[in-house]
């Protein structure tokens, strides 16, 4: 009896885009493979072990998505980590041409567990790694759990070598410019070993450095927080004298280059994704002013770090962001 014909004979509505449903393997603590039906319904996820499908299906709505690739576009066994993130949330609707393995924390499913990734990576044909941890200041508290991310980095490396998967988008950061934190070490590290394994194993190897990307499913950064507080008529904390230039790119700028470059032709290459526009922390400030039409009340502390530096993307030419920060910020209010 196939899934649809037991969807059927439960009398649960099927739609044929949208969400869908998929059969996923894990490992018992005794060490068995087992598998279950893997929902995704309304971007909320409900797991079955197989054999008690029958009698406890919890869905009242399954989707099957299997939609056709555009023309041109070849369909892809995608492994995607870091999955139910602020990126991969924003990313999985637009890779639905593709067969998507989605890897996350907290579906249960840990990068520095190399058993587990080897057997969700099986029949891939690339890897788009995003898991890893984001804070700059947690890392110099916590250096060896942001080591733990390069480790993880390490585990995809070697699943992409043993089972010959071609591709591997991985996710770096403009910390790498101005190395003043573990998490901007880690990264790098990250890109030298994308090159190393590249040039011993032919693994074409694409290293993103994010610039500062915002947008929904963010609950981050200095965008979100200066949202937040101004919604909630609260003083905005500015470090520094708010003259600090930044590059901020929207998500959906990001996750449509990504989307677009998977059946691009690389080799290895390292490049920027910002806009290559500079914004200090004052002109989010006056844009908030504007939007919200309210005064903004803002406190000013010390800067952390050397926060005094231009950081600005250098235009990758494949890269081609569409959204301002004016209208960015404004889609978010």
């Amino acid at each position: 009896m196939t899934i649809l014909e037991i969807l059927k004979s439960l009398d649960i509505p099927i739609k044929t885009k949208g969400n869908y449903i998929t059969k996923i393997g894990d490992i018992g603590e005794d060490g068995k493979i087992f598998y279950y039906w893997q929902f995704y319904i309304d971007n909320k996820i409900s797991m079955i072990p197989i054999d008690k499908f029958l009698v406890n299906p919890s869905a009242k709505l399954i989707e099957l998505k299997y939609e056709i690739p555009p023309e041109g576009i070849e369909r892809q066994k995608i492994l995607l980590t870091g999955s139910e993130g602020f990126i991969g949330r924003n990313l999985y609707p637009k890779l639905s041409s593709h067969y998507l393995v989605r890897y996350d924390l907290v579906l249960g499913n840990n990068i520095t567990d190399s058993r587990k990734l080897e057997m969700f990576s099986k029949g891939c044909n690339a890897i788009i790694h995003l898991a890893g941890k984001v804070l700059v200041d947690e890392s110099i508290r916590k250096p060896l759990e942001y080591f733990d991310d390069l480790k993880g980095t390490l585990n995809i490396l070697e699943v992409a070598r043993k089972f010959d998967i071609p591709k591997i988008l991985y996710a770096s950061s403009a910390a790498v410019y101005n190395l003043q934190s573990p998490y901007g070490l880690v990264k790098l590290q990250g890109e030298e070993w994308m090159k190393m394994y590249s040039e011993l194993y032919g693994i074409k190897t694409l290293s993103m450095r994010f610039f500062n990307i915002y947008g929904p499913f963010n609950n981050k950064g200095i965008i979100y927080h200066f949202i937040k507080a101004a919604k909630e008529k609260e003083s905005l904390i500015v470090y520094g004298d708010g003259n600090q230039i930044r590059d901020y790119v929207h998500v959906n700028d990001v996750t449509d280059f990504i989307s677009s470059i998977l059946n691009d032709n690389f080799e290895c290459e390292t490049v920027d994704i910002g806009t290559g526009v500079g914004s200090s922390v004052n002109d989010i400030i006056n844009i908030l002013k504007v939007l919200s039409k309210q005064e903004i009340k803002t406190i000013n502390r010390k800067a952390k770090f050397n926060d005094s530096d231009y950081s600005v993307a250098q235009l990758f030419w494949k890269f081609k962001p569409k959204i301002n920060l004016f209208d960015g910020i404004k889609g978010l209010l």
